[in-house]
């Protein structure tokens, strides 16, 4: 199947027969084939974009409206997390790095992209239900069904996560797992979505429960937000120290940088009276920029120095978080 459909000698198969290695052998009772799994992901790919842009196009609109877009659901149910307007426009860019990534497990080596890479067999079916739940997520949360919602951006945090681990995401490594050189257009194509991706999505789930909070009479204060703030500072310091992940620390920084702003200049629908404007967040959120750059560089530093080793993901015995072997 693979030198049929363009595998060079730049990808090194398993030789022990056991091409291709999945995690599972079947996804509900279906045997596996990455053929197919690979034009699912394309698919999953539209209806998410399609879901995004009816969430918009229909909710909003008109003096009574069925259901309200993002921005509407984000001024009327405020948390302590929520950034402000301008932050959302990552999304601009986590969906155009998402495309790159479609594009280039769908497409053979021989024609520039990575089909054939055995690092997708176990990250495919992951990213399919990533992208599903992305896209009803943005439903269901228009809807101000806001338990379920809950459930489903957990679910679509688990799937990003699980795929983020699969392509064994390490900015400084050169080689893979299966000895195939990872090369920076490989890195920008993989693990540049899910860097990004990741690092929205373990903001975005926690004010999704601030928002669950907030609609059942439980507003969650600033030290719930300062709690959250130092996960996101610890998460930050491992992945930059062990895996350089630049792409994670921007959109935490940019992230950060959105609550501060909205703290310190809050939309109108702001509630003032009941939840006064939090000088504890925007210090703590100004400090975690300021560590996350850090550490930030000091990954960076510690990838140049060494540069010329031949890094690679070293699997662990379980089939979980994997770690980098320098």
């Amino acid at each position: 199947m693979a030198s049929a459909y363009g595998a060079t000698n730049n990808v090194k198969l398993q030789e022990n027969g056991d091409y291709p290695k999945y995690e599972y052998k079947t996804i509900f009772g279906f045997a596996r084939h990455n053929r197919y799994e690979s034009i699912l992901v394309v698919l999953a790919f539209v209806f998410m974009i399609v879901f995004n842009i009816l969430s918009n196009a229909i909710c909003g609109i008109g003096e009574k409206p069925i259901c309200n877009n993002n921005s509407q659901q984000s001024d009327n149910n405020p948390t302590y997390l929520t950034p402000d307007g301008l932050t959302f426009s990552i999304w601009g860019i986590i969906y155009l790095f998402e495309l790159f990534f479609t594009i280039f497990q769908a497409l053979p080596v021989g024609r520039g992209g990575g089909f054939e890479l055995q690092v997708f067999n176990n990250v495919r079916p992951y990213v399919i239900f990533a992208f599903i739940l992305n896209g009803l997520w943005l439903i269901i949360f228009s809807f101000s069904l806001w338990w379920l919602s809950q459930v489903v951006i957990v679910g679509y945090l688990y799937c990003v996560v699980k795929a983020y681990q699969h392509l064994q995401v390490d900015w400084f490594c050169q080689v893979d797992n299966d000895g195939n050189i990872v090369g920076i257009k490989r890195k920008l194509c993989t693990y540049a979505p899910f860097g990004f991706q990741t690092a929205w999505l373990v903001l975005a789930t926690t004010l999704n429960v601030g928002v669950v909070g907030f609609n059942n009479g439980w507003i969650p204060p600033p030290d719930f937000g300062v709690m959250i703030i130092a996960v996101v500072m610890v998460i930050n310091a491992y992945l930059q120290i062990t895996r350089a992940d630049v792409c994670y620390a921007f959109v935490s920084c940019w992230a950060l940088a959105g609550i501060v702003r909205q703290q310190t200049n809050p939309v109108k629908s702001w509630p003032v009276t009941t939840m006064p404007l939090s000088t504890e967040i925007i210090h703590w959120a100004n400090f975690a920029i300021c560590f996350i750059i850090g550490v930030g560089v000091v990954g960076l530093i510690r990838a140049f120095l060494n540069r010329n080793t031949p890094h690679k993901m070293w699997p662990t015995k379980h089939q979980g978080m994997q770690e980098p072997l320098v």
